[in-house]
């Protein structure tokens, strides 16, 4: 469980994003447009998933002599969200990140193995950011990401812009201030910009963890699942991006909750988050 530390850097980055107004000039990617952007690649186009940090595609291509496994597509309402989800990169990679020079991007992470032959590169150029997973050389998965910067850059079919309005945002989550163990639970989230909810994936899950603690059911709902148990009392310890480690109370004063994040994208790759404490009760 990713616990207070970790969330309170998420939850003031959250405020901060949260205030800041949309874009409004020609910098704004409005859309990245996947059937283009992945056949200028000379990849096959999957089906999308929806991700914590973005659209997940399993691509599993080779460029070149790399061979890459995923790639995740997010375009966000303002530069100050994308900041947050390199934050989130950042935070929750278990492989340290490795100084880089690349020209590729207005910020990149790049985090890779001692054997510098497999690790993932994560970018932000505007308000879109950029990661996938290679294996291979160094050098091509470092081609590729200045391939796909270059599109969003210089190739409007791929990457259009303009204004988004309205600003695609979470309005409520509809989350539940309680949830009991194993419970399940009914929301209907309130979107906003991001289109209609058949062309509109959510999921929610818990803060740092990959894994889903909701399904989709049909007009735009969400069937929420309460944990089979109690968070554990006493500490864990988070080994941090940089190596180190801190110990941290698994529960507060009170009641037990849990922090999750309500995540939503739609076909052109838009994505927003909200994040949510939920109160756990037996």
């Amino acid at each position: 469980m990713r616990l207070n530390l970790i969330a309170a850097v998420i939850g003031l980055l959250s405020i901060s994003a949260g205030s800041a107004r949309c874009l409004a000039d020609e910098s704004t990617v409005t859309a990245i447009r996947s059937k283009r952007l992945f056949a200028q690649l000379g990849f096959h186009l999957p089906e999308p998933r929806i991700h914590p940090q973005g659209q997940y595609y399993d691509v599993r291509d080779r460029w070149k002599s790399t061979s890459i496994s995923q790639l995740l597509l997010a375009v966000h309402a303002t530069v100050a969200d994308a900041e947050q989800t390199l934050v989130e990169h950042l935070l929750f990679s278990e492989i340290p990140s490795t100084p880089t020079t690349a020209a590729y991007g207005d910020k990149r992470l790049l985090f890779m193995t001692e054997s510098q032959t497999t690790g993932s590169i994560v970018f932000r150029r505007a308000n879109v950011v950029v990661a996938f997973s290679w294996k291979g050389r160094l050098e091509d998965g470092t081609g590729l990401a200045v391939r796909v910067d270059d599109l969003i850059q210089n190739d409007l079919e791929v990457a259009p812009r303009g204004t988004m309005t309205p600003s695609p945002r979470i309005v409520s989550t509809n989350a539940p201030d309680q949830i009991r163990l194993r419970e399940s639970i009914e929301i209907t989230p309130i979107l906003e910009g991001l289109g209609p909810s058949e062309s509109v994936q959510m999921r929610m899950s818990e803060v740092g963890r990959i894994q889903a603690i909701s399904r989709p059911v049909a007009g735009g709902k969400l069937l929420l699942t309460g944990p089979h148990a109690l968070p554990s009392p006493g500490g864990e310890v988070v080994t941090h991006a940089d190596g180190s480690r801190t110990i941290i109370p698994a529960t507060q004063p009170g009641a037990p909750t849990k922090r999750y994040v309500l995540v939503a994208a739609n076909t052109d790759n838009v994505f927003v988050r909200q994040y949510v404490t939920i109160e756990l009760r037996e």
